[in-house]
């Protein structure tokens, strides 16, 4: 029995275009594994029957630039996700390989039976986060007080994503190709995206999108342009914020994200100022932060809460 952090990711499903959507997704989740191996505590699985992907985290804040990540991939393919904490137990029990075109070869993917307070309270997340009325698409829940803090922070950066246009939304991985937040603790720089696996997404994207009658509203992306990738480390940063949030939005890529969708400059421009890339970008920074600080605090005082876990389940408290 282990306690950890419990990430849970569905999408909407697009019936008329199942098959182009589940690749985007498979591929996508296999870039996911690759980015986040550092921070996983084993590879990701993905449940296709139940339309869901699961990954085990020691810490929330991985989680979350995970779940952030994943959805600017995949767009305009709707996610949810939910965040639990609490004790987990993996029973892994099937072996199948699948097709992984981000990293262009074949690999296996393990699927497994999980339970345990982790994975229920991610799951309760999860549906709360896809309720028509929810606050966010992704939810915390790991038995605290201190949760209805942390959706707090999730609903803001909703916020300013639900005001997004069409366009702001599927620029904001090209954007986040460029300059990546990242947890040199949490993740793996690529030292070189794969960008031929990128533009296969992309058009596997276009065929679904055009199947779902949703062309006029997506652009046209191109991965062959680029410029050199600059990681943006989250940690050792806060000391050079001060008093403001701000810094995590770098100027100087407007030219190269106008060639990557045939665009202007201007037209750009005008994305990323009303799309307030910037906002979302400092907003996504603090959370990291404030997920950090609150399990310094909560997760070393947590063992009467994970004694009451164990009781609940059933199972001796460790």
């Amino acid at each position: 029995m282990t306690f950890r952090h419990q990430l849970v990711i569905t999408y909407a499903r697009w019936e008329e275009a199942m098959q182009d959507q589940q690749l985007v997704v498979r591929a996508t989740f296999n870039l996911m594994n690759a980015i986040f191996q550092p921070s996983l505590l084993k590879n990701g699985t993905f449940h296709l029957e139940e339309n869901e992907m699961c990954f085990n985290f020691a810490s929330a804040a991985p989680a979350f630039l995970l779940f952030r990540l994943f959805r600017s991939v995949a767009y305009p393919f709707e996610l949810y996700g939910g965040i639990g904490y609490g004790w987990l137990d993996i029973d892994n029990n099937i072996d199948q390989r699948t097709d992984d075109l981000a990293t262009a070869d074949r690999s296996k993917t393990t699927q497994s039976v999980m339970s345990g307070s982790a994975y229920q309270r991610a799951k309760d997340a999860l549906a709360l986060s896809k309720q028509k009325k929810a606050p966010a698409h992704l939810l915390y829940n790991g038995g605290w007080q201190e949760d209805a803090l942390i959706n707090m922070w999730f609903t803001q950066w909703e916020a300013i994503k639900h005001q997004q246009s069409s366009m702001q939304q599927a620029l904001s991985f090209p954007y986040e190709r460029q300059v990546p937040l990242y947890l040199k603790l949490g993740m793996q720089p690529l030292t070189n995206w794969p960008n031929q696996d990128l533009n296969k997404i992309e058009a596997l994207k276009r065929q679904a999108i055009h199947l779902h009658g949703w062309s006029a509203h997506y652009p046209q992306i191109d991965y062959a342009y680029h410029k050199p990738t600059k990681w943006l480390a989250l940690e050792g940063t806060v000391g050079e914020v001060g008093m403001v949030m701000n810094g995590f939005f770098k100027k100087g890529y407007a030219t190269v994200l106008a060639d990557m969708i045939q665009t202007t400059r201007q037209n750009i421009d005008y994305h990323l100022h009303h799309g307030q890339f910037a906002q979302e970008r400092n907003l996504a920074a603090a959370i990291v932060w404030q997920l950090q600080r609150e399990e310094a605090v909560l997760l070393p005082a947590d063992d009467a809460t994970n004694g009451q876990d164990a009781v609940e389940q059933g199972k001796p408290a460790e």
